[in-house]
């Protein structure tokens, strides 16, 4: 059941890809492989009862991708596999890591038997993943030049680092209460900018941010602090009070 669940959410995504024309694939049907059948989010389903429950499976899920990713470009530069075959790899596990990424941030807030993405969540997915691929088209090219001052690999860590702005955007824009007061926590296990500092400082002075600023301002790791996608601070809701309708989302720029 969770399988057939897992597989309705992927092929959600690409139908959308599909429909608008532009997968951001080196070719657009081979987002066909997401059917490959990974280990399948039994927490799609499941939920969580603690929201820190789904911020420890969501930093598992990172970890995961990036040993992954460095995994298979050792595999090109060792002559196991071509620079195409890596392209193609990407475009598959990046829509699907992207999907789980969303997925446990809305299991994080309780949020179960998810088996449709709404219109605006696939816009948002779609507006994600376009974005990346974009990035690393322009990445291949580059390889292929032999040109970029920063180490391949370590730019190709970034790609994990920014699934956590996908995360925390499912986690808060769909399931927090818009009554509640909210705390910009500092990570324990990261260093801290001077934005996240600030924003730490502020939201606890004020007895913590409202809805609407921290839409402002915007959430950890979606690039709106100086440290960009490395950001791994966390939300605290602070007071109780009535669910209303999710804020519709928008592709970071």
């Amino acid at each position: 059941m969770r399988d057939s669940i897992w597989n309705m959410l992927l092929q959600d995504m690409l139908g959308y890809a599909l429909s608008c024309g532009q997968s951001g694939a080196t070719d657009c049907e081979i987002i066909l492989l997401s059917y490959r059948r990974h280990e399948v989010p039994s927490q799609v389903t499941r939920g969580y009862k603690r929201p820190q429950d789904a911020r420890a499976a969501y930093t598992k899920l990172e970890r995961a991708f990036r040993k992954e990713l460095l995994g298979q470009w050792d595999k090109y530069e060792s002559g196991q596999m071509t620079l195409e075959e890596f392209e193609g790899w990407f475009a598959v596990r990046q829509q699907e890591t992207l999907v789980h990424a969303f997925a446990l941030g809305l299991a994080g807030r309780g949020i179960r038997g998810k088996t449709r993405f709404t219109d605006d969540e696939l816009r948002y997915l779609h507006g994600q993943y376009s974005q990346q691929m974009r990035y690393f088209n322009r990445f291949m090219r580059d390889v292929r030049a032999g040109r970029g001052r920063m180490p391949y690999r370590q730019r190709l860590e970034l790609y994990g680092r920014d699934l956590y702005g996908v995360f925390m955007t499912a986690w808060f824009a769909y399931g927090a209460d818009r009554s509640h007061r909210f705390l910009w926590r500092l990570s324990p296990d990261a260093e801290h900018c001077e934005d996240c500092v600030q924003r730490a400082t502020e939201s606890r002075a004020k007895g913590g941010y409202t809805y609407d600023e921290l839409i402002k301002l915007g959430l950890p790791g979606t690039g709106k602090t100086r440290c960009l996608n490395n950001c791994r601070c966390w939300i605290e809701e602070i007071t109780t009070g009535q669910k209303t309708t999710p804020r519709r989302l928008r592709p970071k720029r």
